[in-house]
Formats: C-alpha cells, sequence, structure tokens
C-alpha cells in the first residue's frame, strides 16, 4: 500500500476530476487477470462465508486485501496514537500517573448494561437463548415483517420503497427500489467507474452532485495493483451478497430512537454488517438529503457517498476508507457471532440531581499524560466525545476522537441509522462493539496501521464488555461563555446523563468512567473545567474515574493537586458547583476573563473565615491583571519585594505578592500533596492569573481574616523563585500600579 502526502492527495484528484469530466477510464499500472464473478450466491452468510483458508495479517505487509491473509493472529496488537508518541517523556524517571490505579477505578465490577431480555422498551432481533456457540444468532421473527413509517427505519428492502424509472422515451414508472437495487448490484463490476455507476442507477437525482475520486484515488494511487484486483473479484461480491441478505438477516422493524424517549435496540453483529454493507453501497432511502423541512434533518448521514467524495476535502478519507474495508473483510471471511445493544439514555429535567445541594463527595481519580482511552479502558465506561449527531464527520471529512473509534469500531456507525440528534439531557449507550483495527496519528496524520484482534471478554448475552457512552459537549463560539452557569449546568448534566446507570440499585458497584478532554479540541473547552464537571457528574453517579490527557503533562499535574486539595478538604459535589457559579460572578469584567479558575478555587477555599457553603458574600473578593510592574535587577519582582518590604505587614506583602503573574519556570520546589497546595504545586500551577483584592488593602484587612499559616504560604514562595524570573504585564486597564503599595519602599538601583 502506498502513503500519500495531503498535496499529493489533492494533486491526484484534481488528475482523476479531469479524467472523469472527459469520460476517461483512470489509468491502471497493469491489466488484471483476476476472476470476477458475474453473480452472487444469496446463501446465509454464516454457511457460506468463512470457508476460506486462515493465514496471518501482518501489519507491514504490503497487501492489505490479499487472498492469504483473510484469518488473522489471537494476540491484539497495542498501538499508541501519535498524539501520545509525540509527548513521550524524555526523563524515564517521570511519573506519568497520578492517583488511583486503574483496578481501583474499575471497581469490580462490568461497565455493561443487565441481560438482552426482550420488552416494551427493549426491541431485540435475534432469537434468545442463543443456543448455538460460535455461530451467528438466529433472526427474529422467522417471517419478514415490513413497515413504512415515520417510527421505524425506511429500509431499502420495502414494498413501498419506489423510484422512478424512465425507459428509452416513455414516460417515467414507479418500481420497487430493492428490485433495481438487486439488478445493478448483480452485475459484474469490474473497475470503480462501474461501481459508480451501479451504485448511481438506484441514487439518479444525485448523478450530478455525488463524486467517487476519493475512491478512484483509493484503487488506483493507494492501493496496489493486487489489492485492487483482490477487491473487484473477491471482497466487493461478498459485500455486496452481504447487503442482499438484509430482508433475511433483519426480518422485524427496526425503530428510530427518538428523542426524549428512552429504548434499547439489540442486533446481532451480522445483522450490523449487512446494515453496513447496504450504508456502503449508498441503498438507504430518503438519506441523502440534509435539507431543514427533510423527513431525517435531525439524523445524521449514513449512506457512504460523501465517504468517496472529495469536495469537503480528502486526506484522511483514504486511510478511514482501509479501516472500514478491512472491516467488511474481516466479517466476510468470518462471520461473526456476538451481540450490540444502543440504549438512548434521556433524563426529565426535574429528575437531574439539584447541584447546589449535592452532600457527595468526591469520588476516586486515576489521571495519567500516558494512554488512550480505547486502548487502556478496559472494563471502564469509555466516553465518546460525540456530535449530537454521532459520529460526527466519519463518513465526511472529520478525523479526531469521535470519528476515528468509529472507523476502529465499525459497528458503531450503525447507530446513525436509526439515533436523532441527542438533545441537552440524553446520551447514546453503546455495549459489545468489537474492535478490527489499529491506527497511527490523529486527523490529518491518521493511518490505519493494520488488524487488531479484540480480546475483550463476552457477558452473558454475548456482547463484548465494552462500553461506550456518547455524550456530545457545547460547541463555543466564544470560550468564555463555557462559564457561564447555564452553560456549565448543561455539561454538568449531560456528563451525568451519560455516566449514571438506572438499571443498577442504589448503593451497586460500578465500574468507573475513562474519559479526557472532552469538547477541548474544535469545541474550544476549557480542559481544567471539563476535568471538574466530569469529576462531579462521575461522583453523583457513583462511579470513579480515569482521565486521560493526551500527553499533558502540566494538565494531568494540575489536575492532580487541585483534586487533592478538595478531597484532604472533603469539598463536596455542592460545594464546588456553588464556587464554579460563583467564579464567572467574580471572575469576568465586561466578558472578559480576569482571573483563571484553578487559582480562584484555591483562594476561595483557603479563605477559612468565609467557608464555601456561605452566602455570595463569601467570594467579594475579585482579582484582575497588574498593568505595571517594578523595574529591578533581573525584573525580578518576587526577590524585589521581599528585600524591599519596607514599612508592609505579612498581610499586606501577600496582597501584593498575590498581584505578580508568576511565570511558572522560575519555580524550583515542589512539596507533599497532603500539604498546603501552595506548598504542593508549581507556582505557574497554583498562582496563574494573578489576584488583586478590589478597593484598598486596609479594607480588605477589614473584610477577610488571614491566619497565620496562611500568611507564611506565599512568602514560602518567594524563598522558591529563581532570581532570573521574567514576569510580563497582561492587563491594560490596571486599576492601581503595583507601586501605589510600596510608596515607603526604597526602589532598587
Amino acid at each position: 500500500m502506498t502513503n500519500i502526502g495531503c498535496m499529493s492527495v489533492y494533486e491526484h484528484i484534481f488528475k482523476y476530476a479531469l479524467q472523469v469530466v472527459g469520460n476517461a477510464e483512470p489509468p491502471r499500472k497493469k491489466k488484471r487477470n483476476g476472476n470476477i464473478m458475474e453473480s452472487v450466491n444469496n446463501d446465509m452468510l454464516s454457511e457460506s462465508l468463512g470457508s476460506e483458508v486462515k493465514a496471518e495479517c501482518s501489519d507491514n505487509s504490503p497487501d492489505m486485501l490479499s487472498e492469504n491473509s483473510v484469518v488473522y493472529e489471537e494476540t491484539s496488537v497495542d498501538v499508541k496514537t501519535q498524539i501520545e508518541g509525540d509527548n513521550m517523556p524524555e526523563n524515564e524517571n517521570e511519573v506519568l500517573r497520578c492517583g488511583a490505579t486503574l483496578d481501583e477505578i474499575r471497581n469490580g465490577s462490568a461497565p455493561c448494561l443487565p441481560p438482552v431480555i426482550p420488552s416494551h422498551d427493549h426491541t431485540v432481533f435475534f432469537q434468545l437463548p442463543i443456543v448455538t456457540c460460535g455461530q451467528p444468532p438466529k433472526p427474529h421473527p422467522d417471517n419478514l415483517r415490513d413497515s413504512w413509517d415515520t417510527d421505524h427505519v425506511r429500509m431499502p428492502f420495502s414494498k413501498h420503497s419506489l423510484y422512478p424509472v424512465q425507459e428509452g422515451g416513455e414516460q417515467s414508472q414507479l418500481r420497487q427500489r430493492w428490485e433495481l437495487v438487486q439488478e445493478a448490484l448483480l452485475k459484474t463490476i469490474m473497475s470503480c467507474q462501474q461501481l459508480e455507476a451501479v451504485i448511481l442507477s438506484y441514487n439518479s437525482k444525485y448523478s450530478e452532485r455525488w463524486d467517487f475520486l476519493v475512491l478512484q484515488l483509493l484503487f488506483t494511487e493507494v492501493f496496489s495493483e493486487d489489492e485492487t484486483s483482490n477487491f473487484f473479484s473477491t471482497l466487493l461480491p461478498q459485500i455486496i451478497q452481504l447487503a442482499l441478505q438484509l430482508p433475511t438477516l433483519l426480518t422485524a422493524p427496526v425503530p428510530l430512537l427518538v428523542q426524549h424517549r428512552n429504548h434499547t435496540l439489540s442486533f446481532s453483529q451480522l445483522q450490523i454488517a449487512s446494515l453496513l454493507a447496504n450504508a456502503f453501497l449508498c441503498t438507504f432511502p430518503r438519506r441523502n438529503t440534509a435539507k431543514r423541512q427533510s423527513e431525517y434533518a435531525r439524523y445524521p448521514d449514513i449512506n457512504f457517498n460523501r465517504l468517496f467524495q472529495a469536495a469537503e476535502g480528502a486526506v484522511p478519507k483514504p486511510e478511514k476508507l482501509k479501516c472500514l474495508l478491512h472491516y467488511f473483510r474481516r466479517v466476510c471471511s468470518r462471520a461473526p457471532d456476538g451481540v450490540v445493544t444502543y440504549a438512548r439514555r434521556y433524563v426529565n429535567h426535574s429528575d437531574l440531581p439539584q447541584w447546589d445541594k449535592s452532600q457527595k463527595l468526591l469520588t476516586k481519580l486515576h489521571i495519567t499524560s500516558q494512554g488512550t482511552i480505547e486502548d487502556d479502558g478496559e472494563g471502564l465506561l469509555q466516553v465518546d466525545f460525540a456530535n449530537k449527531r454521532v459520529g460526527g464527520g466519519v463518513l465526511g471529512r472529520g478525523c479526531v476522537q469521535e470519528e476515528i473509534r468509529f472507523v476502529i469500531c465499525p459497528e458503531l456507525i450503525a447507530a446513525r441509522l436509526f439515533t436523532e440528534a441527542l438533545d441537552s439531557t440524553e446520551a447514546l449507550l453503546v455495549v459489545g462493539c468489537e474492535r478490527f483495527s489499529n491506527y497511527t496519528g490523529y486527523s490529518n496524520t491518521f493511518e490505519w496501521k493494520g488488524n487488531y484482534e479484540d480480546m475483550t471478554p463476552r457477558d452473558s448475552s454475548g456482547r463484548r464488555m465494552c462500553s461506550i457512552v456518547a455524550i456530545d459537549a457545547l460547541k463555543l463560539g466564544n470560550r468564555n461563555v463555557q462559564y457561564t452557569p447555564s452553560n456549565m449546568h448543561r455539561e454538568l448534566n449531560k456528563a451525568y446523563v451519560g455516566f449514571h446507570c438506572p438499571e443498577f440499585q442504589p448503593g451497586e458497584r460500578l465500574a468507573g468512567v475513562a474519559s479526557g478532554n472532552w469538547g477541548c479540541g474544535a469545541y474550544r473547552g476549557d480542559a481544567k473545567l471539563k476535568t471538574l464537571l466530569q469529576l462531579m457528574a462521575a461522583s453523583q453517579a457513583g462511579r470513579h474515574l480515569a482521565y486521560f490527557t493526551f500527553g499533558d503533562a502540566k494538565l494531568r499535574d494540575q489536575v492532580y493537586h487541585l483534586y487533592t486539595y478538595l478531597t484532604d478538604h472533603q469539598v463536596t459535589v455542592g460545594q464546588l458547583w456553588r464556587l464554579l457559579c460563583k467564579y464567572y460572578e467574580h471572575s469576568f469584567r465586561g466578558g472578559r476573563l480576569i482571573t483563571e479558575l484553578y487559582p480562584f478555587l484555591y483562594q476561595a477555599l483557603s479563605n477559612k473565615s468565609n467557608p464555601v457553603g456561605t452566602t455570595s458574600a463569601s467570594f467579594a473578593l475579585s482579582a484582575r491583571h497588574i498593568g505595571t510592574r517594578p523595574r529591578g535587577e533581573g525584573n525580578n519582582e518576587c526577590k524585589w519585594l521581599n528585600k524591599n518590604r519596607g514599612a508592609l505587614n505579612d498581610k499586606e506583602l501577600e496582597d501584593a505578592l498575590a498581584a505578580l503573574p508568576v511565570d511558572s519556570d522560575n519555580c524550583n520546589a515542589r512539596k507533599s500533596e497532603n500539604e498546603s497546595p501552595f506548598k504542593c504545586i508549581k507556582l505557574r500551577e497554583t498562582c496563574g492569573s494573578s489576584y488583586v483584592n478590589q478597593g484598598s488593602v486596609g479594607k480588605q484587612q477589614d473584610t477577610v481574616a488571614t491566619s497565620d499559616k496562611q500568611k507564611g504560604t506565599l512568602l514560602q514562595y518567594l524563598e522558591q523563585c529563581d532570581t532570573n524570573s521574567s514576569l510580563t504585564a497582561r492587563s491594560p486597564i490596571p486599576k492601581r500600579k503595583i507601586s501605589d503599595y510600596f510608596a515607603a519602599a526604597p526602589r532598587p538601583k
């Protein structure tokens, strides 16, 4: 297989666009000798597939679709993402994780749902109990039940699905669309152009709008000649066979998972494979438009046509297609025999926690800069940083956390067929999906890296004990609006809906949550805030939290030290929520952030004369940046202030020191985690944006009482500052200059 760079992708797309416009056949490296099937046997896949010879599949094999590599090693290969590789510690002795162990986070419990049992709220599409081990479950019911309404998925094989066809010069007539699909797919398909013509034959209204340039690029420039030949001679006929068996495999109507209704669907993996084969061949009716008034406007797209197109950008698309073709190769060579459950979770606003009254203490935290959710979150509830339309840009140009998870676990893509966009108090839980591919990279550097053999054990219903919850974060135009109480409340509720488990009894042990920087990429969220919100939601739901910072060691340390401080002071979820609400009130002026979150929390919590649970008067102190600074030798304000304190007492000096924007690189010591946060955290991690209390120092002394122990904390920091500290002012509108505090102090020469 050939890996091509970003510019090369677009050059090739342009070249083939010219060829397609001129009705030219893209050049082939050599003539194929593949044996193309004229027709496809329509036997059950569980009988007809999986008969080929097993052979080893090697990641470094150039032939992804080689005939001699259809079955795989029985071990999984642990491949980390490019993000992690770029952030590996230079010092081998550096601590990569903090807090509880992953075993403690797992809590001795499985993350799965209760056993699969049909009910009014749980539709099951296969026969129970599953009696034959190693064979796909049999469909239920035995005979096909057709449904064509707004409450169910409109299936391509429905007799009510009609399509206008014009033959010759005659007036167009309506024909059953499934007949057109069968006639087209049973033709001999020897090239990408023929595959394109087949797909457009039953999607003719889009013939002027769809292009297949990425698919052409994949077969002519990325795949080797042997891989391309094997696709058209072997794999494509199997995908077609799998798709055409859908009426036999899925015999019951599939309810739509609509908003504000809890409902669960359980499929066999083979049924899901047939649905995805139809998506690859673009057979689902009424799913090709996103117009606001269309029937499925609030649903994600499911047909793969956008993945074949170059219009939206094509850089990661060939690699995503490799993952999906590898999936089809796997399920066509050996029919899968497991089960996957999709559960829509909705909590009415009246049933959500009253966060300000919560008495829950924070649960255990494991935080690490190494590893990934999918590789290291085994046995945990794994968070998908979702789009409200689940899967996001998986069938377009998107290739970040959610899209990557969907292409290495393609059974997640099936959720797009029946899941309406998530509302503010909804989540989607998927239990039992299998991982098929390894990968490296992220976004434009994403690459398929061969087979992954998923060894996750199964539960009593045949589902892999892998639970993934999709929760969508707010997409922010202005980063500062995320700190408003209403937006924090929305994110807290969203996380809680994803983490809570109504099926289990109070007091029953639940597996922990594996998450990370949810909504902190393109959605512009603050990772330090999202960590606290997820920790609060997990604690309220009775779960521990494993947090993966994806290589960010600074974030790891900042979060863990604050967490230690909160737990040492036995801060409850309700108390922390009240503090977060006060943060916005006291830390924003004119829509601008003037105080960072963590320093605010440290200062508020260390004010023992005004405990956390009191009224807003507790937080009468606010903060702002200082616009000027003393010009001393080496720009070392800390050293200058300490030496030239003049007649200032400890309290006045501490107030002035708190106003300095301190550079983190100038602090060397980190003390015990059980001490005051000012002792155990680097200066940059504790102080962040600086504090100066409003009004005069004298007024502050009247309103705030500080213990002797607290007075000494920042003084102790002075001794840790490097003498060559370089500090910069950040605010253009200071109310007072630092020099105003030291009128009696001599200036350094």
